[in-house]
């Protein structure tokens, strides 16, 4: 029996922990997109995509990405996929990017108050899905098919 009682109190001590990171960074995602602040961020995204050969479309849904992480980002990677015709290429660059180094913000801090280097864990994820995206971007030819909005659409057709 003790051991079930020391398993649910240190199981409710790291849902605490990371509680108080998570439901911070969503109130500020709210105050964020209440006040229009996410588009002027993602202008400072344009580097990175001009880096991989993205169109500057990609820049949002990677931002979010990186801050938010996957479960979240992956509904405005469809929404811009969708709306605003993203192309394969820059859709497989953003996933492969965002494999490697999503939600950077939340993991990196629900690690450091669990005790991991903060500096060092993210040093290591933002450079190996720096590299890697960058690697095969070189071999990714720019998209002669039509946007992947077309592939979204009810009857899912895919040219």
């Amino acid at each position: 029996m003790e051991l079930v009682s020391d398993a649910l109190a240190g199981g409710l001590n790291q849902a605490w922990l990371m509680a108080r990171v998570v439901i911070p960074l969503m109130i500020v995602l709210q105050f964020c997109r209440d006040l229009n602040l996410l588009g002027g961020l993602a202008r400072l995204m344009s580097p990175l995509t001009r880096l991989f050969g993205m169109s500057g479309k990609s820049a949002f849904p990677l931002l979010i990405g990186l801050i938010f992480g996957l479960s979240f980002g992956a509904g405005v990677i469809f929404d811009s996929a969708r709306e605003d015709g993203l192309s394969r290429r820059d859709l497989l660059l953003l996933v492969i990017f965002l494999v490697g180094c999503h939600a950077v913000v939340e993991d990196t801090l629900v690690f450091v108050v669990v005790g991991a280097d903060g500096r060092l864990l993210l040093a290591a994820r933002i450079g190996v899905a720096l590299a890697v995206t960058w690697l095969i971007s070189l071999f990714l030819k720019p998209s002669t098919t039509p946007a992947l909005s077309k592939c979204l659409t009810e009857d899912g057709e895919c040219p």
